[in-house]
């Protein structure tokens, strides 16, 4: 009878409450649950974010809970949203969060080199490739230069074996050595294999952390600054394409020898490319007449346009190609861009910003003011967020990636 009675009593309820729930239920069905989900699958592939959890003692929430897709997937499109920055007589740009169907490119970039060389190298997985391959150079005289090419099956290209047996760091030096007003150096070194480098550096200990781009190079520096008169204790890691590690033991700066005369690597009289395959996945190698930045990205075709073949040595290899145990299952989710990452998705949670709290983030920084590499910026130079952050987390308050708010603040403001 009661079941009946409430029966009877749904029946006569208004029509639009039973519109309501059936919204409310379809919207839910909808949502992007698996982009909340525990992400740990993730963590398969990036141990060092897994490793960096279990070490550091400041550790970004989402990263604690293992829910990667919160920042970095793509979700569905959202409105505007404005968020408050501090308001300074300046050409800052708000920063806000766009709608995402605004933020989408025709072009996917998957690294780059802020730092001008002349011998450059990407190393690609096959799953990231599209049907054309694009590299920006930059160049301090000569602008932009823009390289389009079909990109080529993995097993048709020569396979690219190491020149050495072991990974070396070679011919430490310093160079524009200058204590006068702001002491600064400029640590130079190389390696017989093109290599990513990681260097760790402090005045008492080797606490504070610099990584390089995301391409390789034989050559590398870093600029350092506001050491004092005992000099900066260092330590540099660096890692070759083959997976081999190299450090350096711990030493002091002012130990190294000092020249100001660089000997550059032999570069090309013109830009030369090739296309090879290492460990299964897409190697590029890029040298060019002067030093240029470089950004490496991929591009579907549009339907019906095909692009001229490059001029780009690709020759069948004699020994086997690496297997390539990809599936269907193993494809990885659609990253958001960088912009967002670093900038506009922090005002999901950090909201109501008040002026004077927080630096102004998406802006150009003076013309004049020399920033530290460590401090992160954007493709475009601007600073983000994770320019005073650590990404995932870290051993100082609020993640930020000096020891304290002064030491970041004068890091760039020196007169502060």
């Amino acid at each position: 009878m009661l079941l009946l009675f409430r029966s009877h009593e749904l029946m006569h309820a208004p029509t639009h409450i039973f519109s309501i729930r059936l919204v409310v239920f379809i919207i839910l069905l909808t949502l992007p649950l698996s982009g909340w989900a525990d992400d740990s699958s993730c963590l398969e592939c990036h141990d060092d974010v897994e490793q960096m959890i279990n070490e550091a003692y400041y550790v970004h929430e989402p990263v604690r809970d293992k829910k990667c897709q919160v920042c970095h997937a793509k979700t569905i499109v959202e409105a505007p949203v404005v968020v408050e920055q501090p308001q300074q007589q300046s050409s800052y740009i708000i920063a806000y969060k766009q709608p995402r169907a605004e933020q989408q490119q025709p072009i996917k970039w998957l690294v780059e080199n802020f730092t001008p060389a002349s011998h450059q190298y990407a190393l690609l997985l096959e799953r990231s490739l599209r049907d054309n391959l694009i590299l920006d150079l930059w160049y301090e005289q000569g602008g932009k230069r823009t390289h389009q090419m079909p990109t080529p099956a993995l097993d048709s290209l020569e396979v690219q074996e190491p020149a050495y047996q072991m990974l070396s760091i070679d011919d430490l030096h310093l160079n524009n050595f200058d204590t006068r007003l702001v002491s600064r150096a400029t640590l130079h070194w190389t390696t017989n294999e093109p290599s990513r480098c990681t260097t760790s550096y402090g005045n008492n200990s080797p606490d504070t952390l610099f990584e390089e781009d995301d391409l390789y190079t034989y050559d590398h520096k870093i600029e350092l600054r506001n050491f004092t008169e005992v000099g900066y204790v260092v330590d540099i890691t660096c890692r070759d394409p083959y997976r081999r590690v190299k450090t350096t033991e711990t030493f002091n700066i002012l130990n190294l020898p000092i020249n100001d005369r660089e000997t550059p690597l032999k570069s090309a009289n013109e830009e030369k490319f090739a296309l090879k395959q290492l460990q299964g996945k897409l190697w590029v190698e890029v040298i060019t007449p002067d030093p240029a930045s470089l950004s490496v990205g991929v591009q579907d075709n549009p339907e019906g346009q095909t692009i001229e073949e490059p001029v780009i040595p690709q020759t069948n290899a004699d020994t086997p190609s690496v297997a390539d145990n990809t599936t269907e299952e193993d494809e990885h989710i659609v990253l958001n861009d960088e912009l967002y990452t670093t900038t506009q998705v922090c005002h999901k949670c950090h909201t109501g910003l008040e002026p004077g709290q927080s630096h102004p983030v998406n802006v150009m920084p003076p013309l004049n003011m020399t920033i530290p590499p460590e401090y992160k910026r954007l493709r475009n130079g601007k600073i983000s967020c994770m320019s005073c952050h650590t990404v995932h987390g870290g051993n100082e308050e609020y993640r930020l990636i000096k020891k304290s708010k002064k030491a970041l603040c004068i890091g760039c403001h020196t007169n502060y």
